[in-house]
């Protein structure tokens, strides 16, 4: 396995680069979702960023690049992982943590820089350690905070979370292998021997699994957006569609990669074949030349002395002499292992002359060595960022019985086959954008067309509703107009001549009276519910306490359940945390919720109101047992004008905006309501306000 991916790091890392760019978009089609406080533009940001990261990392692994490109590759990593705070940092900040303040870069950019004296590789490692790792972690916190706000979205960012948080772990913890901290052993290389695959490979399946995480997040758009700002990637036909896309794209890619690296192999030894002066043809004698000499050296008394003895002079002598051999030869490594594939003696790179702890026991080519034969490696070497050739042989004693292994390590400067490899993948790399970008522009089509759709239907509500409106704000007005003006009639008649008694003249009046309020009512509510929808409504909001504010209504409620033999019930615990809402609408939320539940429930029946402070948000329940309502009415009983088919309910008469004012009056606030109900069983209506961004200590009720 680990001999198959060796020569498949550049599409790795393709791979790798590709999911994020993924998820980046999907983030980025989040951004106007505002029932969730998550700043999503700032995770799309670092998706893309991290992804572009990853691509020029196919570009370090496959040239000798310069210093400058390798430090704007560092700058890069270093800017992808800021935009991982700022996610974290302005998402704690809208839930109102202390952790979304701008000082906590005080505290973690002299750790983040702290590495500057080992250079580009010990910089790599502390953005890793103090940024990239903490930025992870605390995103998928924040993440999985808000997923239990909203129960329809918990499992996709759940998912996400949990994908967040492993990635954290394995990009922030496991990096590349030098001498800090705990980088010498705790790094990309140790991952791949002990696990067998790239950590790279595992961290792009992670970024895989948390676009898909988004891929199915149940996303609803506002009313009010604009044209241009409607997410194109949460259409259900199309969410299959476009994955299968592009793991087919991907997977052929793939393929066709894998065979251009073969075929340019097959064309330049044909080619070399012809030159005897060819770079292949070169490359070939050089290293037919460095085996016969790892060869000799196997076989040398002095290597044998110095790995049986170890004495510093007969290191010594063993390290003059492969030297005085190995001269003639450039980017070559020598190293002696004892039989447990310790390193006893190395030679050129970091060290000369010296043992190091470094371990060759599970490579295939010490394998093949330990087994009597020369084992043979090549690979395009991602961890060292090179393309290195492995040559081994046994060291043996005269009974043939095997003491060691020499190994050769010689780095090979790029070849065509690394170039057709990089043509294939940025082919693909092409394709697969081009196919997200044809996607993003037939969802954008397809959006017009539901969006031309939905007005239409919109424009055929607005001419019903037209038509209920003028039919029933004209039965509402005539009724207690056809009242006044014959109560007026009669008292101008009667009244006026004498023949009616202070008692009749008392009764009409309070007949004009009454109904006079009752128009204005009804037009007070035209007025309330023009401004909801203009958006003007002014909102005062103060330290109220839910349950004192409900038991004052129903205490002005008590006489009309009286008159109904209802009885009127409340419910809460004994203390509740005081939250900011504005008490006078939201008295008149509870007195048009209770007093519909006295109007609907039939005689001795029962409406109980429930407070309950759930932690982050207190929640308000009105429950009667009377008609209940059907499911097409649940779903439309907030919009104006709308009046039940139920017989039983169209007889209580009623303008159809009191609940429509409800919600106005709430979503004012920032909370929310819904109803639950069953025909015939009684209705339950639910609203909630939020306390995260105003904690209180709770006030005795």
């Amino acid at each position: 396995m680990q001999n198959f991916f060796n020569v498949q790091y550049d599409y790795v890392y393709f791979f790798y680069g590709l999911a994020f760019f993924l998820l980046s978009i999907l983030c980025f089609s989040l951004r106007h979702d505002r029932e969730q406080l998550l700043p999503w533009f700032w995770l799309g940001l670092f998706g893309l960023v991290h992804g572009l990261n990853e691509w020029m990392e196919i570009l370090e692994i496959n040239h000798d690049l310069s210093f400058t490109f390798s430090a704007a590759h560092l700058a890069v990593l270093f800017f992808s992982y800021i935009c991982f705070w700022e996610f974290a940092r302005i998402g704690f900040r809208l839930q109102g943590k202390k952790l979304g303040s701008l000082w906590v870069y005080a505290f973690i950019l002299p750790l983040a820089f702290s590495g500057i004296q080992g250079g580009l590789l010990g910089l790599n490692i502390t953005f890793r350690y103090f940024v990239g790792f903490p930025a992870g972690v605390l995103s998928a916190w924040i993440i999985f905070s808000a997923s239990q706000a909203n129960p329809s979205k918990r499992n996709s960012l759940r998912v996400l979370s949990i994908g967040l948080f492993v990635y954290a772990i394995l990009s922030g913890l496991i990096v590349p292998k030098a001498d800090y901290l705990w980088a010498s052993w705790l790094n990309d290389e140790f991952f791949y021997q002990q696990i067998g695959v790239p950590v790279q490979l595992v961290r792009g399946m992670l970024a895989l699994v948390s676009a898909m995480a988004l891929w199915f997040y149940p996303y609803t758009p506002q009313r009010n957006e604009l044209l241009s700002k409607k997410p194109f990637v949460y259409l259900k036909p199309s969410k299959w569609i476009i994955l299968i896309t592009l793991i087919i794209f991907i997977g052929a890619g793939w393929v066709f990669t894998n065979y251009l690296d073969y075929y340019a192999g097959i064309q330049l030894i044909k080619k070399s074949r012809e030159s005897e002066y060819s770079p292949f043809n070169r490359l070939i004698k050089e290293l037919a030349q460095l085996e016969k000499i790892g060869k000799v050296i196997s076989h040398s008394r002095p290597v044998k002395t110095a790995l049986l003895t170890r004495q510093d002079k007969d290191l010594t002598r063993a390290v003059l002499m492969i030297q005085d051999y190995m001269g003639k030869f450039s980017s070559v490594e020598f190293f002696m292992l004892d039989v447990g594939g310790k390193t006893v003696l190395s030679i050129g790179g970091n060290a000369l002359g010296t043992a190091t702890d470094q371990s060759f026991v599970s490579a295939s080519y010490f394998k093949q060595a330990m087994n009597g034969k020369t084992g043979y490696y090549f690979t395009l070497g991602a961890i060292y960022a090179q393309r290195v050739y492995y040559v081994s042989f046994p060291i043996k004693d005269e009974k043939d019985k095997i003491l060691g292994v020499v190994v050769l390590k010689k780095n090979i400067s790029a070849s065509p086959i690394i170039q057709y490899r990089l043509l294939s993948i940025f082919f693909t790399m092409f394709v697969c954008i081009l196919t997200v970008v044809f996607f993003i522009a037939l969802k954008r089509r397809e959006t017009m067309i539901a969006l031309v759709n939905e007005m239409n239907e919109k424009l055929n509500s607005v001419d019903k509703m037209k038509n209920d409106f003028v039919a029933i704000v004209s039965h509402e007005l005539r009724t207690p107009l056809t009242s006044v003006k014959n109560a007026a009639t009669i008292l101008l008649k009667d009244g006026a001549s004498g023949k009616m008694d202070t008692d009749d003249r008392k009764e009409f009046l309070e007949m004009i009276l009454n109904n006079t309020d009752r128009l204005a009512r009804i037009v007070s509510d035209l007025l309330d519910i023009s401004k909801i929808e203009a958006g003007v409504l002014t909102v005062y909001k103060v330290p109220t306490n839910l349950f004192v504010l409900a038991r004052e209504v129903m205490a002005a409620l008590q006489s009309y359940a009286d008159e109904k033999k209802i009885s009127l019930r409340i419910s809460a615990e004994k203390e509740l945390v005081v939250i900011l809402i504005d008490p006078e609408k939201t008295r008149r939320v509870f007195t048009n919720l209770i007093h519909n539940a006295i109007k609907f429930t039939p005689e001795n029946g029962e409406v109980t109101v429930i407070i309950e402070d759930k932690g982050w948000e207190v929640q308000a329940s009105v429950t009667d047992t009377g008609f209940g309502m059907s499911r097409e009415d649940s779903q439309q009983i907030f919009n104006k004008f709308y009046r039940s088919s139920d017989v039983r309910v169209r007889h209580e008469g009623g303008s159809g905006l009191g609940l429509a004012i409800t919600k106005g009056l709430i979503e004012a606030q920032g909370g929310k309501i819904w109803v639950e109900s069953e025909l015939n069983k009684g209705s339950s209506f639910y609203f909630s306000f939020s306390v995260e961004q105003e904690k209180r200590d709770p006030v005795p009720v």
